[in-house]
């Protein structure tokens, strides 16, 4: 008895031990030095700094001081004569020989240190654009350069001050350059895998006048170890060295019971939200008020009668991805039953959401869907007011739903309160 003390007393020392070490490893971690991959802004064969002159605009920009001893510096005179002026500063960073870009899909974030001054008439809060342009062969072409992806991040210099951190996860692509281009979803998200060319440009609505530039640093940056590999290391020490079979069991029931919760709101073939899943939602949300956008699918039985049911699934499986890459952050997107589903959208009135709704028939007309169906939805809007339950909101939406499906399909109705009482 007193060996098994003994050995109870020296495992409970060694979970203590490893707890302690784990815990200061996982503190270390931060504070690890990351792997950097660094612009060179002094190559001036590299970099073009130049104006709208292309696009048949006015601007003009020229260099104030490029040596190896001084940063980057150019300065933009922004002139009427297109219908967006700008400016722009392009760094290649592809190899001329072998027309290879850069792989930064691994990294984390851009470094950026810089100076910026607006024109001194300037009223308004001027913005920067970033572009990180990747090549892809499946959408672009080494002899046309517009065709790379545009990763687009715009910001405000004055609330960001002259050095900071971008995270590359906020990067999105420049909605003109999607729409100019008839891509599948899967194509239509950032990628840094093989990228071209840095850019960086006047702001989306720049003011005229001269715009003066200062580029001191762009360095990407990722962890020397990847996090999912460190904390893997820690795992597999706790997993050799303490756990034990009591702990596994209740590790292993803590897991299934999230796992049979998130099956219990969660529809299994889109992976939205089901009834259940938006109903616990709603209970999260303090709200003053809300529009709620009810989707039906036009003629999916007859998808289903043509093609079969699997074809249909995938009509739905990508009708719900389209809806998450459409809809807004705070928008709960569900599948309500069948061909139907459901967006709310919080803090937005009906004009509003019919806006959101147009989004998603436009999005719709873009992808390419199986066996090239043309898929259209109808789609009925209400608003709900703060004292209105999301059932009363919901009735209101499949009526006007009724309606857009009686007055001919592929259309968004919205419920006419005034009409309606």
């Amino acid at each position: 008895m007193l060996s098994v003390s003994a050995s109870i007393s020296r495992f409970e020392k060694l979970v203590v031990f490893l707890a302690l070490a784990s815990i200061a490893a996982l503190a270390i971690y931060p504070l690890l030095p990351n792997q950097r991959f660094s612009i060179d802004l002094h190559n001036t064969q590299r970099i073009a700094i130049e104006g709208d002159g292309v696009s048949g605009g006015s601007s003009v920009a020229s260099v104030i001081e490029s040596s190896n001893s001084k940063p980057l510096s150019w300065r933009c005179e922004l002139k009427s004569g297109y219908q967006f002026p700008y400016c722009s500063t392009k760094i290649h960073l592809f190899d001329e020989a072998s027309m290879q870009g850069v792989d930064l899909s691994s990294y984390k974030e851009l470094l950026l240190r810089y100076s910026y001054r607006p024109p001194t008439t300037s009223s308004q809060t001027e913005t920067i654009r970033l572009y990180v342009r990747n090549h892809n062969p499946a959408y672009s072409n080494l002899d046309d350069f517009s065709s790379m992806k545009y990763n687009e991040l715009e910001f405000q210099p004055s609330t960001l001050g002259d050095e900071i951190n971008l995270p590359l996860d906020v990067f999105k692509v420049s909605h003109w350059w999607l729409l100019e281009r008839n891509l599948p979803i899967e194509l239509s998200r950032i990628e840094f895998n093989q990228v071209m060319v840095v850019e960086l440009v006047t702001g989306t609505y720049a003011s005229f006048g001269e715009h003066f530039f200062q580029l001191k640093e762009l360095t990407f940056t990722k962890p020397l170890v990847s996090a999912s590999n460190y904390y893997l290391a820690i795992v597999i020490v706790w997993v050799a060295l303490s756990l034990s079979f009591v702990f596994w069991k209740a590790l292993t029931l803590k897991r299934d019971n999230r796992k049979y919760h998130h099956l219990a709101i969660q529809d299994p073939l889109t992976e939205l939200l089901n009834r259940h899943g938006i109903q616990e939602k709603l209970k999260q949300h303090q709200r003053a008020a809300a529009s709620v956008l009810l989707f039906d699918l036009d003629h999916f039985k007859k998808v289903n009668d043509v093609y079969g049911h699997g074809v249909g699934d995938e009509v739905l499986k990508a009708f719900a991805n389209l809806l998450r890459l459409t809809c807004r952050q705070n928008d709960i997107a569900a599948r309500w039953g069948g061909e139907e589903f459901v967006v709310i959208c919080f803090d937005t009135d009906a004009q509003q959401a019919k806006i959101v709704a147009a989004k998603v028939r436009q999005a719709m007309t873009g992808l390419v869907w199986p066996q090239q169906l043309n898929v259209t939805t109808s789609i009925g809007v209400a608003e709900a007011g703060a004292d209105d339950s999301f059932e009363v909101a919901l009735n209101w939406a499949d009526i006007a739903l009724y309606q857009a499906k009686e007055q001919g399909r592929d259309q968004v109705i919205v419920y006419q309160h005034a009409t309606n009482q």
